[in-house]
């Protein structure tokens, strides 16, 4: 995180309640950036949210530190069937002129130091029998993910390696995935193939698998 003006302001954790779709530009200081395709995410696109903050923070003053802020309701409610089209800070409350001056800044997962990227940790109790062994993935997974994109990921041989496809209408993204099972907690480590939006880039998911009742 890197902050400036001042820390009064405190910042809310929204759920996002409506399907976007996420941009291929890239900011550049100084430059003017080509427009924003039709459908794409911009100032005058946004998607719309749950005004109510599933959690609050404020990131205090300090630079370059990590920021732990629990989302446990939202990620229940994703997991019990509402909609997943992800999440939103904003400051909270309605900001007028007389709202104090705060900047935060937070890196992106396209931060080329992966140990400064944002991360989703999924943490519980109990098991589904999983060992972890190459034997335990199956032949193909069907996931449905955030913004709509639906995927399949197919496994390399009997290894833990899958090769995944991603569509989203006419889109589609592709990645060579590493699959680590332990109890119930997932671990897949993701990296873009060539001709992808982010080709090379890598990245590590930490999923939770749950019993089916």
């Amino acid at each position: 995180m890197v902050p400036g003006g001042n820390n009064s302001l405190s910042l809310g954790v929204h759920a996002v309640t409506s399907p976007w779709q996420e941009g291929g530009g890239t900011y550049h200081s100084g430059r003017t950036e080509k427009p924003a395709e039709p459908g794409e995410i911009s100032w005058v696109n946004q998607p719309t949210f749950d005004f109510s903050p599933v959690a609050s923070f404020n990131p205090g003053s300090g630079a370059g530190k990590y920021i732990e802020v629990d989302i446990t309701p939202l990620v229940m409610a994703w997991l019990t069937g509402k909609s997943n089209y992800g999440l939103m800070i904003k400051p909270v409350g309605i900001m007028s002129g007389r709202a104090p001056e705060s900047s935060y800044g937070f890196y992106s997962r396209e931060r080329q130091d992966k140990s400064k990227r944002p991360i989703l940790v999924l943490s519980g109790s109990g098991s589904v029998g999983q060992s972890g062994e190459p034997g335990d993935l199956g032949k193909s997974w069907d996931v449905t993910e955030v913004y709509g994109w639906t995927g399949r990921w197919t496994r390399q041989g009997d290894s833990n390696v899958f090769d995944a496809l991603w569509t989203l209408g006419g889109k589609q993204e592709k990645a060579v995935l590493t699959i680590s099972i332990n109890g119930n907690t997932v671990n897949v480590k993701r990296k873009q193939c060539a001709g992808s939006s982010y080709p090379g880039q890598e990245c590590t998911y930490i999923e939770l698998l749950l019993p089916i009742t």
